[in-house]
């Protein structure tokens, strides 16, 4: 007897080694017949090829600044490198779980990246961008939908901190499973670093813009700028902010995406995939997965 005719037999193979081979054979039949499941990510990456900054979007609203510098021999790790990020909550301080955001891919895979979180009548989209520059700045657009039939007024805010990367995305590794970014550990770290000027927030060279003609409110006991959006129903609302280094490069998170697909589409021009011909397409066999 075969060992899949005794796995599907119900005969008891004769050692632990055919023990764990008629398991496999078990699970990779229940797993042809799963519906696939889309890959869970905690990230994504926004800087384009050669750039010397680390941009990235973690999927609770934050948008992280990182410094990538190194030594020589390259030993200069990033958790000892003070970076700056910039962190979207909504009303009462509440992050966006990062459970329910819907992370959504442009269809040419360019990394105009973007999530949308639903709130009852509301879509609330955080979409960001990068020019492919070598020290670019991130662009972020803030979209509420409102669905409903009733206007609705919400509060959000842009928390800001300067440290220790991993101080700031602390809650945020790899792991998903293990994924618990929290709010708190922010309110711990000091923001007295920050001056605001208007819709200018500054640390030192370091700085978090609202790009938008939004009324905004610095709450420098907490380190957040503060606004509120009334969106009429069936309308849209739009905030645009961006965080960076030393002088935006861009005037608005528009220019800004522009920029960006300009950019990709020259650094991929020189990719040419060879075409295969009508000949080897004759004899390669055809499969459906």
């Amino acid at each position: 007897m075969s060992l899949s005719t005794a796995a599907c037999s119900g005969h008891k193979p004769y050692t632990e080694l055919e023990n764990i081979l008629a398991e496999a054979l078990k699970n990779n039949d229940t797993e042809q017949t799963e519906r696939w499941r889309k890959p869970k990510t905690t990230r994504r990456y926004l800087q384009g090829p050669l750039a010397e900054r680390l941009l990235v979007m973690f999927r609770e609203g934050k948008i992280l600044y990182g410094d990538v510098h190194h030594l020589d021999d390259w030993s200069f790790r990033y958790r000892h490198v003070r970076s700056h990020a910039v962190w979207l909550v909504g009303p009462n301080d509440d992050p966006f779980d990062f459970k329910k955001a819907e992370l959504n891919v442009t269809e040419d895979g360019l990394p105009a990246h973007s999530q949308t979180w639903r709130d009852d009548a509301l879509e609330i989209t955080l979409a960001a961008c990068a020019p492919v520059v070598r020290k670019p700045s991130a662009f972020a657009r803030l979209t509420v939908k409102n669905n409903g039939t009733a206007e609705v007024s919400r509060d959000f805010a842009l928390f800001v901190r300067a440290a220790k990367e991993d101080k700031l995305v602390f809650g945020a590794p790899d792991i998903y499973k293990i994924y618990d970014p929290q709010l708190d550990t922010w309110l711990k770290l000091p923001c007295d670093d920050w001056l605001a000027d208007n819709k200018m927030l500054r640390s030192n060279d370091r700085f978090v813009e609202v790009l938008s003609d939004t009324k905004t409110r610095w709450d420098a006991e907490k380190g957040a700028l503060r606004f509120t959006l009334v969106i009429p129903p069936n309308s849209t609302a739009t905030v645009d902010f961006a965080i960076g280094k030393g002088i935006r490069e861009c005037a608005s998170y528009d220019a800004a995406y522009a920029a960006m697909r300009d950019g990709w589409a020259k650094a991929l021009a020189p990719l040419r995939l060879p075409q295969p011909s009508s000949r080897s397409n004759a004899s390669m066999p055809c499969t459906s997965r």
